[in-house]
């Protein structure tokens, strides 16, 4: 994970991470997530990232390193347990027109019925809202 507390990272107090990412035009700012699965499993844990404008960034690490959940947190396919995810400001809550996955694999939402799997893309090819 890249160091967000080393040059350019702000320590103004009076701020979140969230609103101080956002006020430098960070594009995702994710503050000290935390995600566990049944069992218990911790996916993350205390995971904050901030990705500014015109980045790339690469997550890399082994199976079950939790790379996939952050990503998942980030789109708006699941929940964190604690902590927060902005994209261009604005909580993360769902997924949205601003962000888009691309699965490695052709994919349905699982938890959803064919027919509500359909239903989720509008008429003009975006995510619906609501």
């Amino acid at each position: 994970m890249p160091d967000t507390t080393g040059p350019g990272a702000s320590t103004t107090p009076s701020r979140s991470g969230a609103e101080e990412g956002a006020a430098r035009g960070a594009r995702v700012v994710a503050t000290d997530l935390r995600r566990v699965y049944a069992g218990p499993i911790v996916a993350l844990d205390g995971v904050s990232l901030t990705i500014e404008a015109g980045e790339f960034v690469v997550l890399t690490g082994p199976s079950g390193s939790g790379k996939t959940t952050l990503l998942n947190l980030i789109a708006g396919l699941d929940r964190a347990d604690s902590g927060d995810v902005e994209a261009f400001g604005a909580p993360i809550t769902g997924p949205g027109p601003d962000r888009g996955v691309m699965f490695q694999d052709a994919a349905l939402f699982p938890w959803l019925s064919v027919e509500q799997n359909v239903e989720l893309f509008r008429a003009d090819g975006c995510l619906w809202e609501g």
